[in-house]
């Protein structure tokens, strides 16, 4: 646009003449305050620049054109002073123009572009509002759909399985359920006390084989019935199995639940955002337990998700985390979350921790039900039988007396005794009856007397290998990793059926029939019970197919060992891992899960020690995990994979730990990587054997960084690897090279159990850092540093560890070296809940800090409100007047290229003193909006009802309504209104006599200025230089609307 280009190039001229002209006088506030003038016009011109709505306004440009024109005559009379000055005979009459008769056409020509300018900047405002109405309404258009793309990348991010698809599959395995059956639990007590009362849950156990699994999709079935139609409620379940990686541990159930819950109300998919994280410029979902239960508890907990009924089957086959997936479930505290867990009797800590769930036993307490319902199933089996083979009422009436006396109760007998007659003839099924056995152990003894003698040891072989497998293996799979070969008579997969076959109703084959890809897998959990029994069999025949887990486990990983070592591994030459890899499923088998079959042996992989060292280095370089380091040592190498028979096998070698440590390890022992690594029993074996360890490798040794083994355990989710070292006396108050203890180090990770240690141990509570940040510290402000040390959301607020540590007895008013104290922080970052925590334990509301601020100043908050989009094109403009929001001068990558979820967030940068005035070159984190703003209304009533002043004033006399008028955000008028209405007085006066209406108008906040307006500022308040905000208002016109008066122009100049 021309008029622009006209204007900017004038402006400069101008501004250089100036300078130029009256040089001798540069001293003179005459100067310097008609330079600030060009400068000012200088500035709106770079935002007509770059903003395209503005350029594109036609009012503005002729503004603009008047403007540009007035500053070119004041360079036509700049250029003629420059050449009078030049000749002395003129140079007096110049002079007079900095005393008191100054050229009436100079200052003409000023007044005139004061007054262009403000109606050039009133036209800007309005063009403004009306574009930000019109992206209003295109932004609440454009929400949903936004909404909708983010919910569907998280739901993407979080699935691991669809349990409705599991659902079937079960179905399809199992059969469906005969009519009338599992009806009766819908009338029983205690379903009745889960449905209609507030109680934690409903647990219902039994025995293997007697239909729980049947009953868990009946109850899914008919919750869905329930909740169909227009209501709030909604259902998820989870079927666990065993055998399955993707379905047997706590972190992937809850992804499930999550999924299913984001499904069926999107919206409440938003409660995972704060685990989203970017990792080099992507965004990452966390799925540590952790972060996990936070968002499936906030989702429930939601008012808007109204009643959710969780169904969770099979508990028992969960692994270990089944502990943290129940105490997941016991977190929620909404009366609306009604979960059921089925499951057989689970051990002695989960049956604690389940105690005050309602119980319903179906083998005991239910037994008549049970029973009533198996003789249905057997009824519909039988004439299943009946009508492909066409039997005879008798007959019929004898299969099923014989079923129910031999099936002791289970359904599971049934269903494979109905297997065995469906292809005899119809002349041998009394036969064939009388010689099934009774129970699911002498079906399973039966099946294993049956094979010959001759396959045994491959049949052996192939119910190992599916027992233990880390992954279902297909037919083609299995025939790969046991390395089957064909015979004279049959092809390889000839006799991997054979051997399938040999197994009869101990396996199954899922998937389409005649394919290679079928998986095998075991007919029910019951079968590896049975293949794992403890006791010993007389009968030598199924004594020799009786299994042990350590034993099995150690056989994969022989023949793990077995496919590494027909590889030739070069030293030092990680590019041969991948080629090893590229040559199929055994190598990648072996490559994957040697380490986790190794463990799992236990003290029999004592055996394989020798044979599994060369294979150390070519694992590390194989292994996904960030953390896997070649220390050029057996110890620490052996350290870091926490097989313990190779670490005691190091151990036993003192004299040749010292070959290859000096210098490379920085002063990492052992007991730092086997703490970095989780390994709690390994950190024990080398506590053990501390004694015969150098000294630089003991429990309170440091690293390069200044940390001990505890710090790096701390940090850490399983609480092994720290009750290990605090059992050794490890000193829980030694600090690193910054001042943290491993109580801060704890904190920081948000580990509320092994703070609950630490602090047991003799951990100093109100330890301080090198910065005099205490743990409380940490606690207070761990969303903002997870932020700026995670380039990603912040975390949830850490009520447990807060409570903890105030419990402990923290100092609640020690500040750092600012004088923040962890008050301040809660209301900086508006977090209520900690602000009520902290003023319950007696924090002092009118402490300040540094700056003189106390924490009621903070309430406007530290940030500057946002999109994503916006901040990428201000950080890439290289005119723009916020480049040093991120790096100055340059831009920032890392929020350039940054793919997070389309949403408006809290963009925070470092403290500086409530006003705004903050310091440069620090890290950034995302806080969602709305979030804040609900909040903040909280926190201005906390502080009320503890009976603070709400117009405590700082050192310079500002007050919390004052810090809101510095601010330039939304957040400052949201927080301005609260405090408005809580009862401040709006005429308070800082040291230099300004009240609120003065700041408001100086920083042109017009929306501010009504506000306050509203609630009856003075506008005829005077400061200490006389100048009221009405004096103030009259010169700038952007304020005439707001006053709704008409001033002319003659009266402002």
């Amino acid at each position: 646009m021309e008029a622009l280009r006209a204007a900017i190039a004038a402006a400069q001229s101008a501004g250089t003449l100036l300078l130029a002209t009256f040089r001798p006088y540069r001293e003179k506030d005459f100067v310097w305050k008609r330079l600030s003038e060009l400068k000012d016009f200088s500035k709106i011109c770079d935002r007509i620049e770059l903003d395209p709505v503005l350029g594109r306004d036609c009012d503005i440009e002729a503004n603009l054109k008047r403007c540009a024109d007035n500053v070119s005559d004041l360079k036509v009379l700049l250029e003629e002073a420059t050449s009078f000055d030049q000749d002395h005979r003129f140079r007096g009459s110049w002079k007079s123009l900095v005393g008191e008769d100054i050229d009436e056409e100079f200052v003409r020509l000023f007044n005139r572009l004061q007054r262009e300018r403000a109606a050039l900047e009133l036209r800007i405002e309005n063009a403004t509002s009306y574009a930000e109405y019109q992206m209003g309404v295109a932004a609440r258009e454009a929400k949903p759909r936004a909404a909708a793309s983010s919910a569907n990348w998280l739901r993407s991010a979080i699935f691991i399985t669809d349990p409705r698809n599991d659902r079937s599959a079960l179905i399809s395995a199992k059969g469906k359920r005969a009519d009338g059956t599992c009806t009766w639990i819908l009338e029983t007590d205690a379903y009745s006390t889960w449905m209609h009362t507030p109680c934690p849950g409903l647990w219902i156990t039994g025995g293997p084989g007697i239909g729980k699994s049947i009953m868990s999709i009946f109850l899914t079935e008919q919750l869905e019935l329930k909740v169909e139609g227009p209501t709030k409620e909604s259902v998820i379940y989870f079927f666990c199995d065993g055998q399955n990686d993707a379905r047997d541990n706590a972190p992937v159930i809850l992804q499930a639940l999550i999924w299913q819950l984001g499904r069926l109300k999107p919206y409440l998919i938003q409660h995972a955002i704060p685990q989203v994280q970017s990792h080099f410029g992507m965004k990452v979902y966390s799925t540590r337990i952790e972060s996990l239960c936070r968002t499936f508890i906030s989702m429930v907990e939601d008012p808007d998700a109204g009643c959710v009924f969780c169904v969770i089957d099979g508990l028992d086959e969960c692994d270990s985390t089944s502990s943290e997936l129940v105490n997941c479930l016991l977190g929620v505290t909404t009366p609306r979350f009604k979960p059921i867990i089925i499951s057989r009797p689970l051990n002695q800590s989960l049956t604690s921790s389940l105690s005050e769930y309602v119980r319903l036993r179906l083998d005991t307490d239910f037994e008549k039900q049970v029973k009533t319902d198996l003789s249905a199933f057997i009824q519909q089996r039988v004439q299943q039988l009946s009508d492909d083979g066409d039997f005879l009422p008798a007959l019929r009436h004898v299969l099923h007396d014989k079923f129910m006396k031999r099936s002791e109760g289970t359904f599971l007998w049934v269903g494979l005794a109905a297997q065995e007659l469906e292809n005899t003839q119809l002349a041998e099924v009394e036969t064939s009856l009388s010689s099934l056995p009774s129970g699911l152990n002498g079906i399973y003894n039966q099946v294993l007397r049956s094979i010959d003698p001759a396959c045994a040891t491959s049949v052996a072989r192939l119910l190992t290998v599916v027992m233990t497998a880390y992954i279902p293996l297909s037919i083609e799979d299995a025939e790969s990793l046991l390395g089957i070969q064909p015979t004279d008579d049959l092809t390889a997969s000839e006799v991997m059926e054979s051997l399938i076959a040999q197994c009869g109703s101990l396996l199954t084959l899922l998937g389409e029939p005649k394919s290679r890809k079928r998986v095998i897998r075991l007919v029910h959990q019951s079968v590896k019970d049975y293949l794992f029994r403890p006791s010993k069999d007389a009968d030598h025949e199924l004594e020799a197919l009786r299994f042990q887990q350590q034993k099995a486990h150690l056989q994969l990983a022989s023949l793990c060992l077995d496919i590494l070592e027909s590889f030739k591994f070069r030293e030092g030459r990680p590019e041969d891992i991948q080629k090893f890899r590229e040559t199929g499923f055994r190598a990648q088998y072996a490559l994957d899960c040697f380490e986790n079959h190794a463990k799992d042996s236990g003290s029999e992989f004592s055996s394989l020690v020798l044979r599994s060292l060369p294979f150390l280095k070519p694992l590390i370089y194989a292994s996904d995990e960030d953390d896997k380091t070649d220390w050029g040592c057996l110890m620490h190498n052996a350290s870091q994979f926490g097989i313990l028979p190779v670490v005691r096998h190091a151990l036993d070698k003192p004299l040749g730990l010292y070959k290859s440590v000096r210098g490379y390890t920085r002063g990492t022992t052992p007991l730092h990587i086997a703490a970095l690594s989780e390994y709690g029993e390994t950190v024990r074996a080398l506590l053990q054997k501390q004694r015969y360890l150098p000294g630089k490798w003991s429990v309170s040794a440091k690293d390069w960084a200044g940390e001990t083994p505890l710090h790096v355990a701390a940090v850490r989710s399983p609480t092994s690897s720290v009750q290990a070292l605090l059992d050794y006396k490890a000193n829980p108050n030694l600090p690193n090279c910054q001042g943290h203890t491993a109580l801060h180090k704890a904190v920081y990770s948000d580990h509320s159990e092994i703070v609950r240690l630490l602090l047991s141990a003799g951990a100093q509570v109100s330890a301080q850092d090198l910065c005099g940040r205490t743990p409380l510290f940490l606690a207070a402000a761990i969303d903002l540093i997870h932020g700026a040390h995670g380039d990603g959301f912040c975390q949830p607020d850490t009520d447990p560890v807060l409570k903890q540590l105030l419990e402990a007895g923290s100092d609640v008013n020690r500040g750092d070296e600012y004088g923040i104290t962890p008050l301040h922080i809660a209301v900086r970052r508006h977090s209520v809940r900690h602000t009520r925590l902290l003023l319950h334990w007696g924090a002092n509301h009118n402490v300040a800090n540094y700056w003189g601020f106390k924490p009621l100043h903070y309430i406007a908050g530290g940030h500057e409100i946002t999109t994503f989009d916006e901040y990428r094109a201000r950080d890439r403009s290289p005119n723009s007047k916020r480049a040093d929001w991120f790096v100055p001068n340059e831009p920032n990558p890392k929020f350039v290229n940054a793919n997070l979820p389309n949403s408006t967030y809290y963009v925070s940068k470092a403290w500086g003193d409530a006003r705004g005035q903050l310091e440069t070159g620090t890290k950034y984190i995302f806080i969602e909006m709305e979030r804040v703003v609900i909040e903040m209304r909280d926190i201005v009533d906390c502080f009320k009802s503890r009976g603070a002043d709400l117009n405590v004033q700082a050192a310079d006399g500002t007050t919390p309504l004052m810090c809101c008028m510095y601010r330039n955000n939304m957040e400052s008028v949201i927080a301005a209104a609260c405090l408005l209405k809580a009862g401040v007085d709006v005429d308070t006066q800082d040291d230099h006599g300004n009240s609120c209406l003065h700041l408001a108008v100086v920083q042109r906040k017009r929306r501010l200025v009504s506000l306050l307006i509203d609630y009856g500022a003075d506008q005829e308040l005077q400061n200490k230089k006389g100048v009221t905000p009405a004096d103030l208002i009259q010169l700038r016109p952007e304020f005439w609307e707001v006053l709704e008066t008409e001033v002319k122009v003659e009266e402002v100049e």
